[in-house]
């Protein structure tokens, strides 16, 4: 679902995707070691995300992106969920400058190693082109 505004342009995206091995797994575990065999066989994917930007002005904007997921892999009785936010602001200085603050934030689960993990993160850049 897509909605557009003069200065919010937004996307909403929800999914559902199940995958089917085409091959068995006896030809997969050489590459995937003994641990891992029935891990991609099957699995099911749902999710939800979501995009916001608003235009600040001519030469800056801010963006929000959202999403989650829930993996699971129908073989293996296994499955992973992931969250990620972003919400950054790009701005153009001049005509060949240009620069861009983003806050982020991953998290999820780890099933095989049953813990979980989280990534938090400040950024800055600034680019020029010739």
């Amino acid at each position: 679902m897509a909605w557009r505004s003069t200065r919010t342009p937004a996307t909403a995206t929800l999914f559902k995707t199940r995958r089917e091995a085409l091959s068995l797994v006896q030809y997969d575990s050489p590459l995937l070691g003994p641990g891992q065999q029935n891990l991609n066989d099957n699995t099911d994917q749902t999710g939800l995300s979501l995009n916001v930007s608003y235009s600040l002005s001519g030469r800056t904007s801010a963006a929000l992106s959202a999403s989650t997921s829930r993996s699971k892999s129908l073989s293996g009785n296994l499955g992973d969920n992931t969250r990620q936010f972003r919400l950054y602001v790009p701005r153009n200085f001049q005509q060949r400058l240009a620069g861009t603050v983003e806050v982020r934030r991953n998290s999820g689960s780890l099933t095989l190693q049953n813990g979980s993990y989280a990534e938090n993160a400040v950024s800055a850049s600034l680019s020029m082109t010739f």
